[in-house]
């Protein structure tokens, strides 16, 4: 079984992502606190699971290795967050508005964090 992911570290690692920079533009059009829809919410939380592992994948790989080298790496990282956002029917727009609403309203944080578990313990 795996363990637990915490809403905080996804969030972690998605800071300063140049592949979710655009989320100030997406806040002048949108609430801080949106309305999203449970499936968007569910889409969120399954594609935060997913870009937890590859930061986790990320971090092990990029020990050691040489800046040229590290470089191509995240910019592979970049392109499978992209990926994995759009893979799980968000767009970038929507995404960083989901995220901006979640780190200002701690009720829709604890609703993802719960749907974050539910996506890794298959519920």
């Amino acid at each position: 079984m795996k363990n637990p992911i915490t809403l905080a570290l996804a969030l972690a690692m998605l800071s300063g992502s140049p592949a979710f920079a655009s989320a100030a533009a997406v806040t002048a059009s949108t609430s801080i606190r949106g309305t999203f829809t449970p499936a968007q919410l569910s889409h969120y939380a399954a594609a935060l699971v997913e870009l937890e592992q590859v930061g986790a994948v990320l971090a092990v790989h990029e020990a050691g290795l040489p800046a040229a080298q590290r470089a191509a790496l995240a910019q592979q990282a970049r392109s499978e967050r992209m990926a994995i956002v759009q893979r799980n029917d968000l767009d970038p727009a929507t995404f960083n508005a989901i995220s901006k609403a979640v780190e200002a309203d701690a009720a829709l944080r604890l609703k993802v964090r719960q749907a974050m578990m539910d996506k890794v313990i298959g519920t």
